[in-house]
C-alpha cells in the first residue's frame, strides 16, 4: 500500500489531468446543482453574518476564518481523492495481471 501513496508518477498525472479534466466538464456541462448549491449555502451564511453582527471587523473575521476552514476542507478532500485515483489506477493493473494469468490458464490447460 505504501507503494501507492508514494507513488509520484501517479501523483504528477493525477494533477495534471484532474484540472483539465474539472475545466473540461464545467465547460461543457455547465455548473452541477452541487456545485450551485455550495455556492447558495456560501452566500446565505455570508448574509446572515451580514444581517446579524453588525461590527464589520468582526463580519470579516468570521468570514475569513469560514473561507480558511473551507481551504483546509478542500486540501484534505483533494488528497484522499488523490490517494483513492492512485488506488484505483494499481487495481485497474492488478486486474489487468489477473486477467492475463486467467487467460494463460486457460490457455495452457487446453
Amino acid at each position: 500500500m505504501d507503494e501507492i501513496v508514494e507513488n509520484k508518477v501517479l501523483e504528477d498525472l493525477f494533477n495534471a489531468r484532474s484540472d483539465g479534466f474539472q475545466a473540461y466538464f464545467v465547460k461543457e456541462n455547465g455548473e452541477t446543482d452541487e456545485m450551485k448549491k455550495v455556492e447558495e449555502s456560501e452566500n446565505k451564511l455570508i448574509d446572515m453574518i451580514k444581517s446579524n453582527i453588525n461590527n464589520e471587523k468582526i463580519q470579516k473575521q468570521i468570514i475569513d476564518q469560514f473561507y480558511e476552514v473551507t481551504d483546509n476542507m478542500i486540501v484534505v478532500e483533494c488528497f484522499w481523492m488523490k490517494q483513492y485515483y492512485k488506488l484505483g489506477f494499481t487495481d485497474r493493473i492488478s486486474l489487468k495481471k489477473l486477467k492475463a494469468i486467467k487467460f494463460l490458464r486457460r490457455f495452457k490447460s487446453k
